[in-house]
């Protein structure tokens, strides 16, 4: 019968009375260090400390899984430890997969070798910090933009009703076929609302290509059109 592991910390087959020679979470701390400095030897042995101390396999991983959803870039970190985290719920006993995983991720790439990684870490710990702040002082953070309400949502589809209209140029399922994302795309190479209005996702040859069925890149060569004329209100 499968064995069930429930607790954070459990005997383990490895050791049913385990000794206790440090704080866990203190185990904890070097294990994911270990692997942040490339100390494999370090980290493994943090690791089998852990099973011995009585820590359960799974709990180790799910540590892992944290770690390379946090520190590692790229998703083959993420989706690696996910897959051991999963087979040690499944089996109980992959002892051999974790050490692997251990090693693997000590030399995954890491967030903070890349100046974009890093940017973009450092800005969401700030604006995280700025929202928590800002509800504590009850202040409402932004005013949510035009785009954000089209047909999808309750206020869009309100505003619908009453003949208004609505901002669709970020829907992405525009008129079918995301017709408008793919223009923008092509005219600005990217998809930026502060390059547009909300008059050229109704522009005539907008709806016309919808019409026909036809994706931007086709309409534009059956018409000998530029994108300009295509997004022209």
């Amino acid at each position: 019968m499968k064995k069930s592991q429930t607790s954070l910390f459990e005997g383990t087959e490895h050791d049913p009375k385990p000794k206790h020679f440090y704080n866990r979470y203190d185990l904890v701390s070097f294990l994911l260090k270990s692997i942040r400095l490339n100390r494999k030897e370090d980290a493994l042995t943090a690791m089998w400390c852990l099973i011995q101390e009585g820590a359960g396999q799974w709990y180790i991983a799910k540590k892992l899984v944290q770690f390379a959803s946090e520190d590692a870039t790229g998703p083959e970190a993420f989706i690696y430890a996910q897959s051991v985290f999963q087979l040690i719920k499944d089996v109980t006993d992959e002892v051999n997969s974790l050490s692997r995983l251990i090693i693997y991720l000590c030399d995954a790439p890491k967030m903070w070798e890349s100046e974009k990684e890093t940017e973009l870490e450092v800005r969401r710990i700030h604006l995280r910090e700025k929202i928590k702040k800002q509800y504590q002082r009850g202040e409402k953070p932004i005013e949510l933009p035009s785009y954000v309400f089209d047909v999808y949502t309750a206020k869009g589809k309100s505003a619908a009703r009453r003949g208004e209209e609505i901002d669709r140029r970020a829907s992405g399922v525009l008129e079918g076929s995301g017709l408008f994302c793919r223009a923008t795309y092509l005219r600005y190479e990217r998809l930026d609302m502060d390059d547009t209005i909300i008059a050229q996702a109704y522009s005539k040859h907008l709806l016309k290509c919808a019409k026909e069925g036809l994706h931007v890149d086709a309409y534009l060569r059956k018409h000998d059109l530029t994108i300009d004329e295509f997004l022209k209100p």
